[in-house]
């Protein structure tokens, strides 16, 4: 019986500038203290995958670092096109406003929001290189090959698919998954164990690990 271990990546640097950035120098932090983390709870030597994105695998780096073990890439666990779902969003609201300054002024959490709905719905689909549903297919697919592996595993990964992974166990709705995935932390621990009787969440967004002496939060981080 093996435990999955779905780790967020560290904080990146501004996605609007590319949807495929860097560990920022608080995410570099947040991805040594997840996998000294890890080696604290004995998984030293355990299988790590991450995405093909560049905060993931540079997260997965730092973790196989404190692990002893090497890093695989599989990138079925990308994040979602966050550039692309955002892009459309603000088009839309464009066609509703009278000018890009008062689009300015609006809420960047919820035209996220709004982009990840109409996403989701299935008249809009046909706008975006991946859809959701195809997007949801390969992470699923991703996690049920994850589960047939011996022993544990660790996987460095985004917010979009852990909180699709939760989503699933919760009855698979659109609105379990923009609930999970919004309050992902920054390189916390999701934990999740496959028995007999399928997969079972253990934990979610475990992150003590980031908070330091005297209860200092300044590495916990959601974007």
């Amino acid at each position: 019986m093996g435990v999955i271990y779905l780790v967020r990546h560290g904080q990146a640097a501004n996605y609007s500038s590319s949807p495929d950035s860097p560990l920022t120098s608080i995410g570099q932090q947040q991805a040594e203290n997840v996998g000294a983390e890890l080696a604290r709870r004995g998984l030293g030597g355990v299988r790590v995958l991450h995405g093909g994105m560049k905060r993931q695998r540079q997260t997965a780096e730092a973790i196989t670092m404190a692990l002893g073990s090497e890093p695989q890439q599989d990138d079925r666990w990308d994040e979602y096109d966050y550039k692309e779902i955002v892009g459309n969003s603000r088009m839309r609201r464009l066609a509703s406003v009278n000018t890009v300054k008062s689009l300015a002024k609006g809420n960047t959490q919820a035209i996220l929001e709004d982009g990840l709905a109409q996403w989701a719905s299935t008249d809009s689909s046909g706008e975006y290189a991946e859809s959701y549903t195809r997007f949801q297919q390969r992470v699923l697919a991703a996690m049920a090959d994850a589960t047939q592996l011996d022993g544990d595993t660790v996987v460095a990964t985004s917010a979009g698919v852990i909180g699709m992974i939760i989503a699933d166990l919760w009855g698979g709705s659109v609105s379990n998954w923009l609930t999970a995935q919004r309050v992902v932390i920054n390189s916390s621990i999701t934990s999740l164990v496959n028995g007999k009787r399928g997969i079972s969440l253990l934990a979610f967004n475990d992150h003590t690990h980031l908070i330091g002496d005297g209860g200092n939060r300044d590495l916990v981080t959601y974007r």
